[in-house]
């Protein structure tokens, strides 16, 4: 299901005092199977964009195709098929459950594409497992009655009960413990590996790193970079002027360059830092063991 988004405008509120330009001519393509991570600062238009690729905006010029879905023109059934095929997990997506269990929960987006009653049982129990719930101890609990973390797991399983083909997350780790964090990563990574299509709004850069293969940085409305995060993450100066920050293990590298080290800056992941650092100081030493028995030899 590729995506084809050209010279996208959105206008919030045009023709009052407050009409705000979030989008600006903003152009690019996502295909099929990429893992996609948007930054950018608060405001810069992450998710006035993603809302545009299951209809939930619509462009104020420009356009958007969705698996050749023109999103401006989709309207009634063509635009429930579409977000039945691209699932959106708003911020604190435990905020999008209703229902009074579990089951009917995660069932509701199934019920609604009117598949067979029989066939909605083995979709709700096939998404609960694949987030790691066990059906049978949670199929007939209040989602309310569970942890902000299987609440968060319970809200995923209602989109990938749907099976779509294309999953947007905005902020899906905002508020959980580090714990929870990691493991609501972990299936969103489960779920990219199963084939599907990630979008990934995020703030936590570590996160982008270790997961996504390609960048989108959004500025004031504007496409500002497009890249694989260890090209993206290299234009450290740009990032910090826009309010961004980079990898943690990415600005020590930095430091250490600052101060003469002799390290590479292209580092984003806590593993190459330690390979690159312990391969530097290592070499280091072996060269210092070197000179030190030439002396003693000379």
């Amino acid at each position: 299901m590729p995506i084809v988004i050209t010279n996208l405008s959105h206008v919030y509120m045009p023709g009052t005092p407050l009409v705000t330009a979030a989008l600006k001519n903003v152009s690019l393509e996502i295909e099929d199977g990429e893992f996609v991570a948007i930054i950018g600062a608060t405001g810069s238009g992450k998710s006035t964009l993603v809302q545009h690729l299951n209809g939930l905006l619509k462009p104020s010029s420009g356009s958007v195709v969705v698996n050749g879905m023109r999103i401006e023109e989709a309207k009634g059934a063509a635009l429930k098929k579409l977000r039945q095929r691209v699932g959106l997990l708003f911020q604190y997506p435990e905020h999008q459950l209703f229902e009074e269990t579990v089951f009917d929960d995660v069932a509701f987006g199934p019920r609604n594409m009117e598949i067979p009653e029989a066939n909605i049982e083995r979709r709700v129990t096939a998404a609960l497992e694949q987030v790691g719930l066990s059906p049978g101890d949670v199929r007939d609990r209040s989602p309310f009655a569970l942890s902000g973390g299987q609440m968060r797991r319970v809200a995923l399983a209602g989109i990938m009960a749907m099976d779509p083909t294309v999953l947007i997350l905005d902020e899906p780790t905002a508020g959980l413990d580090p714990r929870g964090r990691q493991e609501i990563l972990e299936l969103v990574r489960s779920v990219w590996e199963k084939g599907k299509t990630v979008l990934l709004v995020s703030h936590q850069m570590e996160d982008v790193a270790r997961l996504a293969a390609r960048v989108i940085v959004l500025h004031q409305g504007e496409l500002l970079m497009d890249g694989p995060p260890r090209k993206v993450f290299q234009e450290f100066g740009k990032l910090q002027s826009i309010g961004l920050g980079v990898p943690q293990v990415t600005s020590l590298m930095h430091g250490l360059r600052s101060v003469n080290r002799p390290v590479r800056t292209d580092i984003i992941t806590l593993e190459e830092a330690r390979d690159e650092i312990t391969g530097v100081y290592g070499r280091k030493a072996h060269a210092g063991s070197d000179n030190h028995r030439a002396v003693s030899t000379g």
